[in-house]
């Protein structure tokens, strides 16, 4: 046997070819490799896919199909030359097979589409609620069976889905085989980890009681699984709803949260900041959050005629947000504490009234610890010495201030942090003092500002609000004169800062703020001399739409401005 060798990360698909004596292995790297099963070598590298390659295809005339991440299903030569690109999909391609037709390939974003070999889309189908994961054909595909996230194997004929077969979880894989009378037979892989074969064959099949009590089962868990009780916090934050999320892209699975009482697109909101995933995901995974916080119908009986045509999805509104926007990563917290530890032996030398004592060391290290070990945060607690500790570390020289200032972003991660920091220290004069005025430096401004982005909440609404006239000329200060905004991901900070006051100032109100916050988003969009990526547009656009959404003379004021 061989072993091959040759992706950098992990491998998610492959697929025989008979024609080639070839397997095809598609990667979490982007990309697809041709392996001679004869000598074990590689014969060429199929590089066409950005971030992922999810799914792959031998294809009976010799040549390759790839699918990926980035929406697309390229088609190469056995010689390794791309040389067709279809383009349809809406989200990430999870499935190819083929038939006399030419592909099938199935998506995230419900869809299964069939495509002749010249590109073009010859049908297109929807059945599933969510993610459509696995495809496979009967008799081509006027018959075929899909899975997905939904929880249902959908069994479809001559256009419509004629049944749908409920399992206890997601539905990850299926394919078709005939059995020993020639009867066909599906077989299924769940993520309960269980695999199950449906068949047609009545020497195999179960009794009806089994099959009864089967979907009893399936009824009784779909009733237990919202929230599911090993997973229903996050951070420490309860949830009513918490899921397992693939989003394709050589990601760990995440996990998305959300709340009856929650706006869905609230949540996919801060799922996609959190997990610093691509904004046009949100439509899809709102559409997922509204299909599966609803109560599961259990349907042993054929779906009917209700099959419907692809239609454009209708839009979801991205404002107003009235929820804050957070910098949440504790990456870098062993780096901020190694260096926080450097400055104070400096700060020894130099003989400084700021050096930290042995003691509050000691202080130091729990809160990190404390920090970093976010799956206890239901049971850990920020304490007032944390707080104090922060205090003397904002008010540190200005040239060690970024490590601290970004401490200080860091703790109010932790659900208790900011309860416990209102209670004892005046965290928003520290912040303004340690970065978020006009003559600190790129650094500072960056670190601190992230950190104010973090106070915002209903703790701190009304110190904000108190502040936001001097804090929002502060910025426009700043994006007049924008060398404060060198480093990557100042643009960022900025438009999440400006997001955040629209969310304080919406609920607040108040005319003259909102106008002055506006305005200052519409000099932040309007400067030529900021670099703004696609991500920091989407959040100043939403702040402003948020503050826009709450007044009509505002509207016709901005209108005129922008």
């Amino acid at each position: 046997f061989f072993t091959f060798a040759g992706h950098s990360n992990t491998i998610c698909s492959l697929s025989y070819s008979k024609v080639n004596n070839t397997l095809i292995s598609g990667s979490y790297d982007g990309t697809s490799i041709v392996w001679d099963l004869s000598t074990g070598n590689q014969l060429c590298v199929l590089d066409g896919h950005k971030p992922s390659v999810l799914c792959v295809l031998a294809l009976n005339n010799g040549n390759y199909a790839t699918g990926g991440a980035d929406k697309l299903i390229k088609l190469w030569d056995k010689d390794g030359k791309c040389y067709k690109e279809l383009n349809g999909h809406t989200d990430v391609v999870r499935k190819l097979v083929e038939s006399d037709l030419g592909i099938g390939s199935s998506s995230n974003d419900g869809s299964v589409r069939v495509w002749d070999l010249s590109g073009e889309c010859l049908q297109q189908y929807i059945g599933h609620q969510s993610f459509v994961y696995g495809l496979a054909c009967i008799d081509s595909f006027s018959e075929f069976v899909t899975c997905g996230e939904d929880q249902a194997v959908n069994l479809w004929k001559n256009g419509t889905d004629i049944q749908s077969m409920l399992h206890p979880g997601s539905v990850w894989s299926v394919d078709y085989h005939k059995s020993e009378n020639q009867c066909a037979e599906l077989v299924t892989g769940c993520s309960d980890g269980m695999a199950r074969i449906w068949t047609r064959d009545p020497a195999h099949a179960i009794s009806e009681v089994e099959m009864q009590s089967y979907y009893e089962n399936v009824q009784a868990a779909a009733a237990g699984q919202k929230p599911p009780p090993e997973t229903h916090t996050i951070d420490g934050k309860q949830y009513d709803y918490v899921w397992h999320v693939d989003l394709g892209e050589g990601l760990p699975m995440l996990k998305l949260g959300h709340n009856r009482e929650d706006d869905p697109m609230v949540s996919a909101q801060h799922f996609i900041y959190k997990n610093n995933l691509d904004v046009e995901h949100i439509q899809t995974i709102v559409q997922f959050i509204r299909k599966n916080s609803e109560p599961l119908e259990i349907t042993t009986e054929g779906a009917g005629n209700d099959f419907m045509e692809i239609e454009q999805p209708q839009t979801q509104s991205l404002y107003p947000v009235l929820s804050p926007v957070k910098f949440s990563s504790i990456a870098s917290l062993s780096q901020l504490h190694k260096k926080i530890k450097s400055v104070n032996e400096d700060l020894i030398l130099s003989d400084s009234d700021t050096v930290l004592s042995d003691e509050e060391i000691l202080v130091l290290d729990e809160l990190v610890s404390i920090i970093k070990d976010n799956t206890r945060y239901h049971i850990s607690k920020i304490s007032a010495r944390h707080a104090n500790l922060l205090e003397k570390l904002l008010k540190w020289p200005e040239e060690h201030l970024f490590p601290c200032n970004d401490l200080f972003r860091a703790t109010l991660v932790h659900p208790s942090a900011l309860r416990v920091i209102k209670s004892n220290i005046n965290a928003v004069e520290l912040l303004i003092n340690s970065g978020v005025n006009p003559t600190s430096s790129a650094k500072n401004f960056m670190t601190a500002g992230q950190a104010l982005a973090n106070l915002v909440s209903e703790n701190f609404a009304d110190t904000l609000f108190q502040h936001s006239s001097s804090l929002l000329d502060t910025l426009s200060t700043v994006i007049s004169n924008p060398s404060q905004l060198s480093l990557k991901a100042s643009a960022t900070t900025v438009a999440t800062l400006l997001l955040n006051f629209a969310v304080i100032i919406r609920k607040k109100d108040i005319e003259d703020a909102a106008i002055q916050c506006a305005t200052t988003l519409a000099m932040f969009l309007n400067s030529g001399a900021i670099t703004k990526s696609d991500e920091v547009l989407f959040r100043a656009a939403v702040g402003l739409g948020t503050l826009l959404s709450g007044s009509k003379p505002l509207s016709q004021y901005i209108v005129a401005s922008v």
